[in-house]
């Protein structure tokens, strides 16, 4: 069978203006990602790491999370917040079942303003040589997070909070993301599941920015 895993279960950015140059742009003023471990025992993250890649592409990520040294309580949460932001900082409250982690190796900068993808790896070894090699196991594309509704107001200048979170439905969407914008959602049950397939958010399992 497979072995246990974390999944990516929610991404938070807080999207602001920059108009220091002759034309306003929007721009990442911080970033959060969590992770979420269903299963009754604890997981240990060694070896695990989260990597950021813009929308261009490409095999060179724009963040590269080592999250060795880190775990996730019993059906508890890990969240992993950017350096340099404080927005989401304020909002996350540590306790037994969930853990924050903040690193240098995540800066709000990481998250590219027109989308991009994030992937969740596991170590294996590989056969051939032996050598520790790492496998995604997880994975979504935030395009919608940084693109659509609830961008900044360039005339006012106010940052906009955004989160993208996995949600529960019975519906047989193979997408396995919806949208929550500037929204506090209740908790709901515990179980991955697909999204709406109207587009709609349907039930958030947890929306912790």
């Amino acid at each position: 069978g497979y072995a246990a895993q974390p999944f990516l279960n929610e991404v938070a950015a807080q999207e602001g203006v920059d108009n220091s140059g002759a034309t306003p742009v929007t721009v990442i003023k911080d970033a959060g990602i969590e992770l979420h471990n269903p299963y009754l025992v604890a997981l240990s993250l060694k070896g695990f790491h989260i990597k950021v890649f813009p929308s261009t592409g490409g095999n060179t990520p724009n963040a590269d999370i080592d999250l060795t040294g880190q775990y996730i309580p019993a059906q508890g949460y890990l969240v992993i917040l950017a350096t340099g932001g404080s927005e989401f900082s304020t909002k996350v409250t540590a306790s037994a079942t969930l853990l924050v982690y903040t690193t240098a190796a995540f800066t709000p900068a990481s998250l590219d303003p027109l989308g991009g993808n994030i992937v969740l790896y596991r170590p294996y070894l590989a056969r051939n040589t032996m050598t520790q090699q790492l496998a995604p196991i997880d994975q979504f594309n935030y395009n919608t997070l940084v693109a659509t509704a609830g961008l900044p107001d360039l005339a006012s200048q106010q940052p906009t909070d955004l989160s993208i979170a996995r949600i529960n439905s019975a519906a047989t969407n193979t997408s396995q993301w919806g949208a929550a914008y500037n929204t506090v959602q209740a908790r709901a049950n515990a179980t991955l599941g697909a999204p709406n397939n109207n587009g709609t958010a349907g039930t958030i399992l947890y929306d912790r920015f």
